[in-house]
């Protein structure tokens, strides 16, 4: 018997680092301001927070139900070249070449177990021909 992995993964909450358009990022340009996160969950928990983090910084984001299941947030994107960082701030700091990597603890997988998700997209990187 052969089971689709739909059926597997139907509860399992995943996360998406996003640009404008809603589209799935892999790269951020380098003076992107915005970061943008899509959540999905079958399970539509009330309350939704992930964290965002770049190798020196780690903010966490409150996700705004768009529909049942559906959650958006954004987080405002600052790059810097060197000095220390201000983690207080609710301002991930970045620089170029840095890998982003949000993180969404979903408390009910499709077994009924916590489940850590995560997506990561680079922020400036710059890819040499060659």
């Amino acid at each position: 018997m052969v089971i689709s992995k739909t059926v597997i993964a139907q509860n399992t909450g995943v996360v998406y680092l996003l640009n404008e358009q809603g589209e799935e990022v892999f790269n951020y340009p380098s003076g992107q301001a915005v970061i943008y996160i899509g959540l999905t969950d079958a399970d539509n928990p009330n309350d939704v927070h992930l964290r965002i983090g770049s190798p020196d910084d780690t903010v966490m984001v409150a996700m705004t139900r768009i529909s049942p299941g559906e959650y958006t947030g954004t987080v405002t994107l600052e790059e810097y070249v060197s000095g220390s960082v201000d983690l207080a701030d609710a301002i991930l700091q970045a620089g170029r070449g840095f890998l982003l990597m949000v993180i969404y603890d979903d408390e009910s997988d499709s077994f009924g177990n916590s489940k850590r998700v995560e997506d990561h997209a680079y922020y400036g990187l710059t890819i040499e021909p060659g």
